[in-house]
Order: structure tokens, then sequence, then C-alpha cells
């Protein structure tokens, strides 16, 4: 197949777990001798290269725009551009099939493109990023519809059909708000180590924390759950360490509630990590404090690949994936109390800890290594190519 992806970032620049999934994406179909174009936004580029595109060589030449802030003229020309930039792509590499993921920050343009071409095209939702453009209101629908209709404008109904999506839930939720009618439930995957030992028998347990934090991680409901483990009832030896980005200004707003809590002697920033492979080794519990609707939760899996406990809300996608008390433990999103409570049943009980990370693993195995994801993910394209070119 000639495969032509449209991101909004490509690594080596991302921003969050979107853009890196796609790539192994595109790393497993050209291994497969697939013919991969990418078409990505100018993030990270001085100078845009239109040269003609060559197969995994990202053409970055897309605009970006903040649809919240910009003014109409901005937004159009930003549109304009990426609509006639996303035209000249297609017809220059004569894909089989786009497959559009994360188009936040790049307009839906470029979508509106691959339509108005008439070509196999599907979808890669991993979040509600159809969110950022068709606001709720009578207002916003009329102005959707006026672009439709009206001259010097780029626009149309947005067809999100077919689509894969990481969840049942996602499915769901993307059916409630846009009509998705087709939709392939593909869970992102990950890399399984040969041989993971088991957890070693510890004095002080290491409960950990990947990913950037930021607000909306809401890491302080993990610290006031370890709060209570310092302070209710038994004794308990830990450390909580956190991997990842953080903005000096919220570094010194939780620095100041760790003191406020007294865990300064507990909980360690270690910054970004480039083996967190060493990490999930060395660790015992992970904790995801909190869960939007926009999570993919990555690091849940990740952390189960290394047989580590993963504590999670029941929120969203996590239900689908944490089988509470059996692979994983589950608390009310938001609760330090509940969250508490699901670390006490577990911090001493080696034994559960172990019965749950084996558990873990072996779901993985089963249902989540990368090649067998990437596999799925493959065959869904094939079959689409083969579909849409019959009906057209």
């Amino acid at each position: 197949m000639r495969i032509l992806i449209i991101s909004n970032y490509y690594p080596p620049f991302f921003w969050g777990d979107y853009d890196p999934a796609c790539k192994e994406t595109v790393d497993h179909l050209l291994k497969n001798n697939h013919k991969v174009y990418i078409l990505t936004g100018n993030y990270g580029v001085p100078k845009r290269d239109f040269s003609k595109p060559e197969i995994n060589k990202p053409c970055r030449i897309l605009k970006y725009v903040n649809y919240e802030n910009a003014n109409s003229t901005e937004r159009y020309r930003v549109d304009k551009f990426n609509y006639k930039a996303t035209k000249q792509i297609i017809k220059q590499t004569f894909p089989d099939i786009v497959f559009i993921w994360n188009m936040k920050g790049i307009s839906t343009s470029p979508v509106f493109a691959v339509q108005a071409m008439k070509i196999p095209r599907i979808f890669d939702i991993a979040n509600l990023w159809p969110d950022a453009y068709i606001r709720p209101g009578f207002t916003s629908k009329i102005k959707r519809i006026l672009k439709r209709i009206l001259p010097n404008t780029i626009g149309g109904k947005l067809d999100i059909n077919p689509s894969i999506v990481t969840s049942n839930w996602m499915a769901q939720s993307l059916k409630n708000r846009y009509d998705l009618k087709r939709s392939y439930i593909i869970p992102r995957g990950v890399m399984l180590a040969k041989k993971v030992l088991p957890k070693k028998r510890k004095q002080i347990i290491e409960y950990i924390f990947v990913g950037r934090i930021d607000h909306n991680k809401k890491i302080e409901i993990a610290l006031k759950a370890l709060q209570l483990l310092k302070t209710k009832g038994k004794k308990y030896n830990f450390e909580f360490n956190l991997y990842g980005d953080v903005e000096t200004s919220f570094l010194i707003e939780l620095q100041k509630t760790i003191r406020q809590l007294d865990l300064s002697e507990h909980v360690h920033f270690k910054g970004k990590t480039e083996n967190i492979d060493v990490v999930y080794k060395q660790s015992d519990i992970t904790i995801l404090p909190h869960l939007t609707q926009e999570s993919n939760i990555l690091i849940a899996l990740e952390s189960m690949a290394y047989k580590n406990t993963v504590v999670i809300p029941n929120q969203y996608g996590a239900t689908e994936i944490v089988e509470h008390n059996i692979d994983g433990l589950l608390f009310e999103q938001d609760d330090p109390e509940n969250l508490y409570d699901q670390l006490v049943s577990i911090h001493d009980n080696y034994e559960k800890r172990i019965e749950i990370g084996e558990n873990a693993y072996r779901k993985i195995s089963k249902k989540y290594e990368i090649s067998m994801i990437e596999k799925k993910i493959e065959d869904v394209l094939l079959q689409e190519v083969n579909k849409q070119k019959k009906k057209s």
C-alpha cells in the first residue's frame, strides 16, 4: 500500500503519547514494505521544505492555529494554506489510503481536503480532538453551515467514519458527539520485555508517577493519599518518585503542598528520564491520580508490562484495561481516601502485589503487545482500502 499519514506533530517533536504511537505504526508499516508518506506541522522547522515528498521523510509544512484565540482572518489563512498543502501532497504521493491522526492545532482543513478528493481514508482517534473545532451551541452550528455554502471558505461536515479508536468508551463518546458509525476498537500497544523478574521484597515501597507533570494530572490527589498512608494508623515506609517534565512555577506550587503535608522526605522529582525501563523495573506501584477524557493511559500499560501494580481511577477506558484486584487496582476518581484504601490493601501485601504483577504481565502479552496491535492496524488499513475502493 501507499499510505499518507497526517498528524499535527511527528517525532522527534511530539506532545503526549499520540505522536510516538503514530511513529510506531509508521515503523511497522515500513517494515512490512508499505510506502508511507508523512504530512505534519512545521513545529521545530525554521523553514518549510516544499520539495517532493519522500518515503518516511516527514513533510513538516502544515501551519498551526489556536482556534480559541485566533481571529477569523488568521484561522482562514491557516485553513486555506493547510487545505492546499494537503491536496498538493496527495497529488504527489498517490496514496491508496490517507491515515488521519491528531488534528489538534492544524485545523480540520486537511480532513476536508481528503474528503474533497474522495480517496479512501481512516482516522486514528485516541482523544477528543474534534471538540477543539466543533463547539456546542446554535451560533457555532450556524457558522459551520455557512462555511459549507459560502464561497472562499473551507469547511464541510466532519465525517470521522471509519475510525480506529482506543477503547469502547471512546467509540461511544464519538458516536454520541460526531455520529461515528464504523469503528475498530484497537488499544495502544507496548513493548514487552523478554524477561521481567518478579519484584523484590523491600523495606521501602517505591511508588512512581510517569509523564508530564501539570495541573491536569492532579498530583495532589496522590499526595493526600500518601499523607494518609504516613499518618493514619500503621506507619508505612515509602517513597514517591515522579518522572517527567514540570514547569518551574508548578513545581514550586507542588513543593509547597508537599511541605504542608509533611512529605518532603518521601517525595522526589526526578525529571524526565531516558531509562524508563529501569524505572519500571526498580519500582513497585504506579499511581495515576487522575484521568481526563483524553487520557490514553499508555503509562498504565507500560507499567503492567513490567509487573508493576497499577492504581488508576475507574474512569473512561481504564476499566477496559484493568480488572480490579486481579491485574491492577481501581479507585474513585478525585477521592484521596479511596485511593488510600487501595494503597493500604497492597502496601505490605507482597504476595498480592506479585500476583497482580504476574496477571498484568500475562494480560499485556496476550492483548497489548505492540507487534500484535500494529498487525491489527495494518489489517484494518488493507481492509478499508478494498472496501472503500469498491464503493467508489
